[in-house]
Order: C-alpha cells, then sequence, then structure tokens
C-alpha cells in the first residue's frame, strides 16, 4: 500500500520514486510518477525494474489526489526472491508518501496431485 497525504494547509504536488528489493543493500529504483499517477502509469514505473514481471496495481480513496491518495501493489511475479525492502523516495514531492506492506508474500512452489 502506498499512500500520499498532504501535510499542513497546502495541497501535495510534484513527484516520487519508490525503491523496492529483497533488501537494503540489493535495491532498485522506480522512475518518478506524478502525485496523482494513474494505475497504468505506476504499473509502467514497477515495470521499469529488472526484477519485476508482472505487478498490479489498484488505486483506491483517490477523490481529491491534492489531498491523499492510496494505491495497493501486488507483486504478481518477480525473479529475485521475497520482496522485503520497500521504501518511498519524496525527493521531488511537496507532501509526504508512505509505504506499507500489508501482505508479505510466500516464495513460489509447484505442487502436484489431483483435486
Amino acid at each position: 500500500q502506498i499512500v500520499t497525504n498532504n501535510e499542513a494547509e497546502f495541497s501535495i504536488s510534484g513527484n516520487f520514486a519508490l525503491a523496492i528489493g529483497v533488501d537494503e543493500d540489493h535495491a532498485f529504483f522506480t522512475s518518478e510518477m506524478e502525485f496523482n499517477a494513474t494505475t497504468g502509469e505506476m504499473e509502467i514505473a514497477f515495470g521499469d525494474i529488472e526484477i519485476m514481471e508482472q505487478v498490479n496495481v489498484t488505486k483506491v480513496n483517490c477523490q481529491n489526489p491534492e489531498i491523499s491518495c492510496t494505491w495497493l501493489v501486488t507483486f504478481v511475479s518477480h525473479n529475485d526472491g521475497p520482496i522485503s525492502h520497500f521504501e518511498p523516495l519524496n525527493s521531488g514531492l511537496l507532501g509526504s508518501v508512505t509505504v506499507d506492506m500489508l501482505v508479505r508474500g510466500e516464495e513460489a512452489r509447484s505442487i502436484t496431485g489431483f483435486p
């Protein structure tokens, strides 16, 4: 879950990026995203990361993106182990962005047998 929030009386504006990886020493970075990025723009930013194969993004609670906006991000498949490092980079954002990992995924495993 990625959430932008305004601070004090001003509106959110600008852009931000995210650091993602298996740990802090092996992080990859998204391209810059606007504070009101569409789901497609955010999926493209994640898709630019070499370890990402498929990412689904849903935008919720974003009736007024100048005040607050939330994106739910699901890493459907990637090729570098479980994601454990997910950090916002607020360099060009007037406001703040926070990241919360709501559900930690598991390593892929094969299943066998018949129902």
